[in-house]
């Protein structure tokens, strides 16, 4: 679960050469390429490699995620805005009534 958001923009020659690669595995994986057969291997090969390492630190990285999600909560910048807010506004009840 991601808690912030990101955007990049890409110019005109990162979009082609994203477009370009992109293209080039479909080519290769209609033409039975050899070296698309390769890289769909170490593809697997990595991924089953990430969810052994998940297996093997699953209690610690639990842990440590429920905690930077629990500080990221209370680092907000719009929640501190709000709490700002929220004294000011508490202020001006007080000396609506006090000056009332």
């Amino acid at each position: 679960m991601s808690y912030r958001t990101s955007t990049i923009k890409r110019g005109r020659t990162q979009k082609l050469g994203s477009s370009k690669a992109t293209i080039a595995v479909s080519l290769a994986r209609k033409k039975n390429d050899p070296l698309y057969k390769k890289m769909i291997r170490y593809k697997g090969l990595y991924k089953d490699a990430k969810k052994q390492l998940e297996r093997k630190y699953a209690p610690k990285s639990r842990s440590l995620a429920l905690q930077k999600a629990m500080n990221y909560k209370y680092e907000s910048k719009n929640l501190k805005m709000y709490q700002q807010f929220l004294v000011e506004q508490e202020e001006f009840a007080i000396k609506e009534l006090v000056g009332t």
